[in-house]
């Protein structure tokens, strides 16, 4: 049998999301593990409805179950339940002293066919949630069904404060609906819910583009939260900068497991135990976190929006990580679009992603290009031309487990061939950890004839480390087999340095689209890896001896870019996605 317990913050907080409310607590429901069926008897009886003890409650609420086993898209409910098949769960759930769950909640509205509001305890400004009844039943056949959460622990039934319902017309529904209306905050903002496992910058694109759209929204008017997998100084920094609430997860003594996905995918019940209730949308990034998305949205915020955004298209990438991930090229593709194909709407990285994902779809959904804007961080400086015998070559990116995706055996393979030119030319590499640094080495010094040089590997930076770089170097090199977007090499082009982008990007489909200057960033990335690094060195060698020239046209089309202004379009589309 479960016992419940409410820990005392959690009993304080609910007294005053009560008081605030205009909500009291009917007398003690029983801590026997029946919580939430005693609570809903009490409450039909409340109501005026037929009594039902909780013991026939939980054996209907059962039997219901076994008869609507699939949600109101026509997704079966076994989708949603861990570690027991469809019938062990029904089984499981029949027993006396199991506790109710999200399934059960939400089939209980149906069954009555009441809405039921519920009050959490949970530390945030949007402690209500409303479940309705969903199916064939959807229109409700008595006042809502009040519920008080010690969140994870116990369920309370409610009624209104009688100092505060005094008045003709006015009742415990209509001041929890005032309550709800202040949640959601002035003026109905929309709270937002972005997944993913960091909310810093230093390792690249997905989360830099989360960054950016959190910013946007919170700048409109959103409330926005976002999780991580675990605290650092920058995630930290950076999201008291946005006015972005950062959730962490929690963890149990002993439990001496690294935080993983599996947390926010499999486990967010357990890890993530207090997600804010009145959310309006969940945000998910493919293929990273958008499976944590779907499943948090439909397990536990059934009335939110679900929005996807596609990074990654695993045609194109997978087949340089390695055989393993070749053969599982059509499972991840099917898993991404079964994702998809549960989103309200979806927003695609780039001109390339667009077309591509707009292919697979079909826009069985909205659909829409989002474009990201470079930071102020790289538009902001200015770089300038020193003409010196040292040259230094940057590569950005992570290394580890995509060495051949991102080209660094092509780069190691053409520096061989500048350094013949250029002797005093320098490679560094942004992006290889101290875990990861002795297998990165490996590949690329393979790749290196023997004596030419040794590259300089750097940690994973912050965009303002990132940009300090660039001023200190005289190219930037993207020569990716496969790349869905290429933002830091966009990024580049903002801060006004010289870049050499590969072909096979989908920043090149972007640059082609802007403005035919452009083409001289594009670099021919051949299939015949010796043919391609001879071209990609050819390059290279260029851009050094004519420096100057170089670092002129860098700054020609910076200004072109940013004058431009071509992220306003996708901006406008995103922000009305969220009514705002």
């Amino acid at each position: 049998m479960s016992i419940e317990m409410q820990p005392g913050d959690e009993q304080s907080r609910l007294r005053d999301h009560l008081m605030e409310s205009g909500l009291t607590l009917r007398p003690d429901v029983p801590k026997d593990g029946n919580c939430l069926f005693h609570a809903v008897s009490d409450q039909l009886v409340r109501t005026g409805s037929t009594a039902i003890s909780h013991s026939q409650l939980r054996q209907d609420v059962v039997g219901y179950l076994r008869q609507h086993p699939h949600n109101e898209k026509g997704d079966h409910l076994r989708a949603f339940v861990r570690n027991l098949d469809w019938e062990g769960y029904l089984q499981q759930m029949s027993r006396d002293g199991v506790w109710g769950d999200h399934i059960v909640l939400q089939a209980l509205a149906s069954m009555l066919g009441r809405d039921i509001r519920i009050v959490s305890s949970i530390d945030a400004d949007n402690y209500i949630t409303i479940l309705s009844p969903m199916g064939n039943q959807q229109v409700t056949t008595g006042p809502p069904l009040l519920l008080g959460h010690y969140a994870e622990n116990h369920y309370a039934s409610l009624d209104g404060d009688s100092n505060k319902t005094s008045q003709p017309g006015v009742g415990p529904c209509d001041i929890i609906i005032r309550a709800e209306s202040r949640a959601k905050g002035s003026g109905s903002k929309p709270v937002v819910l972005m997944i993913n496992d960091e909310y810093g910058t230093s390792r690249g694109g997905v989360s830099t583009i989360h960054r950016q759209m959190a910013g946007m929204l919170v700048s409109k008017g959103a409330v926005v939260y976002s999780t991580i997998l675990g605290a650092s100084r920058d995630d930290e920094d950076d999201a008291a900068a946005d006015g972005v609430q950062l959730i962490f997860p929690t963890t149990s003594d002993g439990d001496k497991r690294k935080p993983s996905l599996d947390w926010l995918t499999w486990e967010h019940k357990s890890h993530y135990p207090n997600l804010p209730s009145e959310v309006g949308f969940v945000v998910g990034h493919v293929n990273i976190t958008s499976r944590a998305a779907r499943q948090i949205k439909e397990q536990r915020l059934p009335n939110a929006k679900l929005v996807q955004v596609t990074h990654v298209i695993p045609e194109d990438t997978s087949h340089y990580k390695g055989d393993e991930k070749v053969m599982s090229i059509g499972e991840e593709s099917d898993s991404i679009l079964e994702d998809l194909k549960h989103a309200d709407v979806i927003f695609s990285v780039g001109p390339y992603m667009y077309d591509y994902y707009k292919s697979q779809t079909r826009e069985i959904k909205p659909h829409h290009e989002f474009l990201p804007k470079p930071s102020d961080v790289f538009s902001k400086v200015q770089v300038k031309h020193v003409n010196t015998e040292t040259k230094v070559v940057l590569s950005i990116g992570r290394v580890m487990g995509v060495e051949i995706l991102k080209g660094y055996d092509l780069v190691a393979k053409a520096m061989s061939m500048v350094i013949d030119h250029l002797p005093n030319t320098k490679w560094r590499v942004r992006g290889v950890s101290h875990e990861d640094f002795p297998e990165s080495k490996k590949l690329i010094q393979a790749n290196v004839e023997k004596g030419k040089f040794n590259f300089t590997p750097l940690k994973y930076a912050t965009q303002r480390e990132l940009s300090e770089d660039m001023q200190k170097v005289d190219v930037v090199l993207m020569p990716s087999r496969a790349e869905p977007f290429g933002l830091v090499a966009l990024e580049a082009i903002a801060a006004g340095v010289p870049v050499l982008v590969s072909h096979k990007s989908g920043l090149a489909w972007f640059l082609r689209s802007q403005d035919p200057e452009f083409d001289r960033l594009i670099v021919e990335i051949a299939d015949d890896d010796n043919e391609a690094a001879k071209t990609l060195a050819k390059r290279i060698i260029k851009v050094l001896k004519d420096g100057k020239r170089e670092f002129q046209a860098a700054r020609r089309l910076k200004e072109t870019l940013l004058a431009s202004k071509y992220w306003d379009a996708s901006h406008s589309k995103f922000l009305e996605a969220f009514g705002l």
